[in-house]
């Protein structure tokens, strides 16, 4: 990923960290609470305390470089934490996350804190371009990637650095901007300059990303490698998109956990609130288990609710069902270079290439009587042409890449059809029907190009 100028943050001379006595708790039952549920701050440097009690080891994490933890990240009990910023010299208000959790994944809940630091009183509006407002440094084209460092196909991840950029623009695109994952090839446009995690133009859409959690590290070593990005409405209470990275370094013999839970990174109220089903769905994944089985830790984050979809389990979501055809064939096409993949849900009235009409509808599921149910479900994929070319995709040419989508209408009509050329379609026709923009990080991908034989069919 691109570098950041170096930045020096504020030295803090005394201490940091004090611990305390544990509160009483039920014996056996790990707990973790959080004193502080956000933070705003002037544009100047500083630093500001929060305190934590738990009776497990606990962790935190910033997802800004302008904001950092003093001292250790790990503790233990309760105990005060501080963090430090630097000055706001840019011409706009930016954001970022604190995250505090147990360092055993699943133990107890986790919690977020949002700060937001306000940009300097005589800044204006002008000086930025590109609606690059906390990122030193920029990002041209979207290709963050020099040298080829994210090494697909011969490395343990397929992936970029995954921890070094923070905020950023996303393919180039004004205010397209992600938190803390800039420059993922997989990634769809994402409209979050603020870093709050709430789509900048659209508040029902909210942003999040999960790293593998079972101490998986990223290509350089240096950092966690990534699992997957969301996109996660509040209005239907189902995930836009679910992107993420395919290649073998995820699947291992962890086997699956089934440990269906609320997303810790998403507000709870937008969320399924059981694993209850109806409507005649049963729960889909949009990231398969299958497809992150590398540890316990990191199979267990595919089962957030934010990653699970009502499909109709007659016909669609069942042996030999529609999805579970798509599925598998998507399967195929991953190779020793990397499969980057978009897996998404439509909710507007769609018809398919085989003439099936699918109209919007709301359901009950998961806890919930307002769940939109999809009309369509969709794949859209990008990797090399050769499949083992060892080279990255943002240093391929246009005539080295394929890409292309796959939608099937969510009806049980579909089951035991194979794919075929009816449900393919340039990303560029996927992006008229959804409003959303993919591959923003790769620009010489052919999002115009629909060849079936690239895809075997």
């Amino acid at each position: 990923m691109k570098k950041f100028a170096h930045i020096v943050l504020w030295a803090i001379a005394t201490a940091f960290v004090a611990c305390g006595e544990l509160p009483e708790q039920p014996a056996n039952e790990a707990f973790l609470n959080v004193e502080l549920t956000s933070k705003t701050l002037d544009s100047t440097k500083g630093s500001f305390k929060f305190t934590a009690e738990s009776n497990t080891v606990w962790v935190v994490n910033t997802s800004a470089e302008w904001l950092q933890v003093v001292g250790s990240t790990e503790y233990e009990g309760t105990c005060e934490v501080m963090l430090s910023y630097t000055a706001n010299t840019t011409t706009k208000s930016r954001g970022a996350k604190v995250d505090i959790a147990p360092k055993v994944e699943g133990q107890t809940s986790s919690y977020t804190i949002l700060v937001s630091q306000s940009a300097p009183s005589n800044s204006g509006n002008g000086g930025n371009t590109g609606g690059n407002d906390d990122n030193t440094g920029g990002n041209t084209g979207g290709d963050d990637n020099t040298g080829g460092d994210d090494n697909t196909g011969d490395d343990n991840t397929g992936d970029d650095n995954t921890d070094d950029n923070t905020g950023g623009n996303t393919g180039g695109n004004t205010n397209t901007t992600t938190d803390k994952h800039t420059g993922w090839a997989e990634l769809p446009a994402i409209y979050d300059a603020d870093g709050n995690g709430i789509d900048d133009n659209d508040n029902t859409l909210y942003y999040t990303s999960h790293f593998c959690a079972g101490g998986e590290k990223n290509a350089q070593g240096n950092g966690m490698a990534r699992n997957y990005a969301l996109c996660f409405s509040a209005k239907h209470h189902v995930a836009m998109w679910v992107a993420a990275p395919r290649h073998s370094f995820y699947v291992g013999g962890s086997g699956r956990n089934d440990s269906y839970k609320v997303d810790p990174t998403i507000p709870a109220s937008i969320q399924f609130s059981s694993k209850s089903t109806g409507g005649g769905c049963n729960k889909g994944h949009m990231l398969g288990s299958a497809e992150r089985t590398c540890s316990v830790a990191t199979n267990k984050q595919v089962f957030y609710y934010t990653n699970i979809a009502p499909q109709l389990s007659s016909g669609f979501n069942t042996g030999g069902g529609g999805w579970n055809k798509l599925e598998d064939w998507v399967d195929t096409q991953c190779c020793a270079d990397t499969l980057y993949e978009v897996v998404g849900c439509h909710f507007e009235s769609f018809t398919d290439g085989y003439g099936k009409t699918v109209s919007p509808k709301t359901i009950s599921f998961g806890g919930r009587s307002d769940v939109s149910m999809p009309t369509m479900f969709y794949y859209v994929l990008l990797r090399t042409k050769k499949g083992d070319s060892k080279k990255s995709v943002f240093n391929c040419s246009a005539s080295e890449l394929q890409c292309a989508a796959f939608v099937r209408s969510h009806t049980n009509d579909h089951k035991g059809q194979n794919v075929t050329r009816k449900e393919m379609m340039s990303v560029a026709e996927l992006e008229a029907i959804t409003g959303f923009k993919y591959f923003v990080n790769v620009p010489n991908a052919p999002k115009n190009v629909c060849n079936p034989s690239d895809w075997g069919l």
